[in-house]
This record gives structure tokens, C-alpha cells and sequence, in this order.
């Protein structure tokens, strides 16, 4: 699970339409668990099913974190009511 910093902008934009080559243009690496690790994110989150529950019309799929890491100099990117936010910090 990759959270992605402001200036990952490109990459939201990128992941969320559907272009071909989603992974074609933003620089990532293979996590110890095969997941795909986007390259400068603000955390990643590598996690192992912990388990899988019937949601109705969809699954619930429950991940145990067995690492993380987390570069706190940087702003979370941020989507909401349509459009790219900041968080403001007092």
C-alpha cells in the first residue's frame, strides 16, 4: 500500500485513468512481498492477508502490516470533493 506525497501529483493522475501502462512511467520497485513499492512515496505499507471476509457484493480483504516506513518531511497528496487538497498545519 503506497500513500502518495504532493508531489506525486502525476503519478494519482497516472493510476486513476486508464492508461495502458500505468507503471510504464512512474518509477517503482518490487516490495519484499511482490507488491509493486512507488518510488519516493510518503509511506508504504507491506502487509500479508490476515484474512478475507464476505462483504455482500465484494470481499473484505484484512492486511497485517509487517513493514512500513514513512519519510515525515514530506505532505501527503490528498484528493477530496473533486479536487487535489493540502493539509494546512498549525
Amino acid at each position: 500500500f503506497n500513500v502518495l506525497h504532493t508531489g506525486q501529483q502525476p503519478a494519482s493522475i497516472t493510476f486513476s485513468t486508464r492508461v495502458e501502462d500505468r507503471f510504464g512511467c512512474t518509477p517503482w520497485s518490487t516490495g519484499e512481498a511482490g507488491a509493486p513499492i512507488l518510488r519516493e512515496s510518503l509511506c508504504v505499507f507491506e502487509c500479508e492477508r490476515f484474512g478475507l471476509h464476505d462483504g455482500g457484493d465484494h470481499h473484505i480483504l484484512v492486511g497485517q502490516v509487517v513493514k512500513a516506513s514513512f519519510d515525515a518531511s514530506l505532505d501527503p497528496l490528498l484528493f477530496f470533493r473533486g479536487s487535489y487538497r493540502r493539509l494546512h498545519f498549525d
